[in-house]
Formats: C-alpha cells, structure tokens, sequence
C-alpha cells in the first residue's frame, strides 16, 4: 500500500506545484462591448418591404456575426427579391452589395427559414460546397429555435 501512496503523493504535489506557479501569472483581461454594425436592408418587392422583414435581417445577421465572426466582404447592403429559388449573390464586393433571392412571400409559410439560411451565405459568399450549406441550414435552425418560429 505504501508503493501506491508515494507515486499518489508525487503526483498530487506535482499538480498542485503546477497551479501554484500557475495562478499568479493570471491577469484580468479587459473584455468590451463589440459594435456590429447592421446592412441596409433594401426590398425590391413590394411583398417584402416591411420594417419586420429589415430587422428580422439584420438581427439575424448581427446574430450569425457572433456566433460566428465578421464576413470575409463586409455587408452593407442587402437587397431582397422574390424569385423562383432561394438563394444569395454576391452583386458588389466593392460596395458590399448583396441580393437574397426568396422563394416564399411573408404570408406564406417557411418564409424565415430561407431566408435565415441565406442570410448564412452572406458571411462567406464565395463559398459554394455541401459544407457550407449544411451550416447554413443548422444555423437557420438555430435562427427559428431562438426566435420561436
């Protein structure tokens, strides 16, 4: 018993020798609010151009920078249309001008689902992998779960 104790002790010593040395080199670090700054949300229908439907955006956007950092093109402006398929395009890398494409109107159901999805896209817009739209598609998850949609 004495042969398993001593390495125990050896062990215990060494590890509280190591928090020891360790603590007083820790320093507080100064921690400050972030400002993310919103897109101009800008419908090209007029089925989408409701004041709900530009904070929706840019709540979501300022929540997908948190979660996971500042896009790689900074996002100015975001137009909203409606087409056949929903997906986001990259229209000015210079102005940071984007266009999300919907396929559902407001009133109709799945709306915010697509468009937390593409909402997604616009932090890496260049991105075009299976990779990618599946984070997209958790993150819209997240989105709904969150807001309770």
């Amino acid at each position: 018993m004495l042969k398993f104790i001593r390495p125990k002790l050896l062990f215990t010593i060494f590890i509280s020798l190591l928090i020891f040395l360790y603590i007083p080199n820790l320093k507080r670090q100064k921690v400050s609010a972030q400002f993310i700054s919103s897109p101009e949300v800008n419908a090209l229908d007029d089925s989408l151009n409701n004041v709900s439907i530009s904070y929706f955006v840019q709540s979501v956007f300022n929540y997908s920078q948190q979660l996971y950092g500042e896009p790689r093109i900074a996002v100015k402006k975001v137009n909203l249309r409606l087409h056949t398929s929903p997906l986001a395009s990259l229209d000015n890398a210079n102005q940071g001008e984007f266009t999300i494409y919907l396929s559902r109107k407001p009133s109709e159901y799945a709306f915010h689902g697509p468009l937390s999805h593409e909402i997604f896209h616009l932090l890496h817009s260049q991105l075009l992998d299976c990779y990618v739209e599946g984070l997209a598609t958790v993150f819209a998850e997240k989105v709904l779960t969150r807001k309770d949609l």
